[in-house]
């Protein structure tokens, strides 16, 4: 970041800094870290000190920046595309109230936005290039910590931030950290917020309010996989880890159809067939005997099952019960939803 300033904003600059009785320089100094650097830095250009044979006045600012601070930083998930809004929180979260009519304290109420559930302090990111029109606190007004940025063709509007970055008639940039979201109990300018989140508006160049979650695509919940879709994509990956070279036949029974146990695997027969009971268990439980099975058939393709089933037992039991473990653990960094259901 370059600091282009007048001489005499330097020089008033630093000698408010500089003021031991100013109250300002405790202040400023304790959320700032390392700008005793920078007033030095100014110190040496209010002096006019040579730097390489030129009076510092005159040569590149490039040495002196101000110190980092990550609330007004940009994000590094920054879409390519320039038309293409960015997530005003980086990445999507689970949207906890939808546009339209909802039902507030017994009566119905237009909601011109969507609530986006995300932890108190979370930073919030300019969608697209733009100005700010709007960056105050509205309190007592239900908004709260509020920014409205206009772009080109669009507005946006953000509500119960607990923190405000911008100013009016500032530009930023997309991907820019505008502020920070709030609506915690105990939260500054959290308007009319019950809890933790994001209020977040477009609007229409007629500064129509509309759906963000159809101006936005990026803003939609994905669709919830199917507990047999989660199995199907857990089968390949078991498979795929194990080097099974001949897959078997996967059969998940709402019956017990002869099965004695949770789950069977007669290796002996021509049709290799892995039968698991599902019905009432647990997705994860499932997938445990899923993969316990499955690394029996890679057992039997390395020729190591020699007893005839179903009496398997010892370190080959072992050894299964290990490794069903180790990658239910592995595909759930993979999908952690695993043990939700």
């Amino acid at each position: 970041m370059k600091v282009k300033l007048t001489e005499q904003q330097i020089t008033n600059l630093v000698s408010k800094l500089k003021t031991p009785e100013s109250p300002e320089t405790y202040n400023i100094e304790k959320a700032v870290p390392g700008l005793k650097n920078f007033v030095d830095a100014l110190s040496r250009i209010e002096q006019g000190n040579v730097t390489n044979g030129k009076n510092s006045m005159e040569s590149s600012s490039s040495d002196i920046q101000l110190p980092y601070n990550k609330e007004y930083s940009s994000s590094k998930n920054i879409p390519s595309d320039p038309n293409e809004m960015m997530h005003p929180l980086g990445r999507k979260k689970p949207i906890s109230s939808d546009f339209g009519l909802r039902n507030i304290r017994g009566g119905s109420r237009n909601h011109k936005g969507i609530d986006i559930a995300t932890s108190s302090g979370s930073p919030v990111y300019a969608p697209l290039d733009g100005t700010v029109e709007a960056a105050r606190d509205t309190t007592p007004n239900n908004c709260g910590g509020f920014i409205q940025l206009s772009h080109d063709n669009i507005y946006t509007k953000f509500c119960h931030l607990k923190k405000i970055n911008v100013r009016n008639g500032q530009q930023v940039k997309k991907g820019q950290i505008i502020g920070l979201s709030g609506g915690g109990k105990n939260d500054p300018m959290r308007g009319s917020a019950t809890g933790p989140h994001l209020h977040y508006e477009i609007l229409n160049k007629e500064r129509v309010a509309m759906n963000p979650v159809s101006a936005q695509s990026n803003l939609a919940e994905e669709v919830k996989k199917k507990p047999q879709d989660k199995i199907t994509e857990f089968a390949k990956f078991v498979v795929k880890e194990l080097g099974i070279k001949h897959p078997p036949t996967i059969a998940i029974l709402a019956t017990r159809d002869g099965l004695k146990t949770t789950a069977n695997y007669d290796y002996a027969k021509k049709n290799k067939v892995i039968k698991i009971y599902g019905k009432g268990r647990m997705l994860v439980d499932v997938m445990r005997s899923l993969s316990h099975e499955l690394n029996h058939h890679k057992q039997w393709e390395d020729g190591r099952l020699k007893v005839k089933p179903p009496d398997i037992g010892g370190p080959i039991e072992d050894e299964s019960n290990a490794i069903a473990g180790q990658l239910i653990k592995k595909f759930a960094l993979i999908d952690s939803t695993i043990y939700d259901e």
